[in-house]
């Protein structure tokens, strides 16, 4: 199920190396979910660090801040099914 095919997501990207400091290094799927009203992690922070990262897919949910589960658990959990094909 999901379940599995989350836990063998973070397994795989599991990488000894700061994303920040070398993102080309960081070359399986990766999902940045993030919210229009971050201030923690802004918008455009986002959307250089996926940029930056070969097979990144963004999305970015309105009126959200940080806390995007928590804030909008059900758009979290549609945009997690479809990036692994649940």
């Amino acid at each position: 199920g999901i379940r599995d095919k989350l836990v063998t997501g973070v397994q795989t990207c599991a990488l000894p190396i700061s994303v920040r400091a070398d993102p080309s290094r960081v070359t399986c799927r990766t999902l940045l979910v993030s919210g229009t009203e971050d201030t923690t992690s802004p918008p455009a922070s986002v959307g250089a660090l996926a940029a930056s990262l070969p097979n990144a897919t963004r999305i970015e949910l309105p009126d959200c801040g940080h806390w995007t589960m928590l804030e909008q658990p059900a758009a979290v959990v549609a945009a997690m099914r479809n990036f692994y094909g649940a």
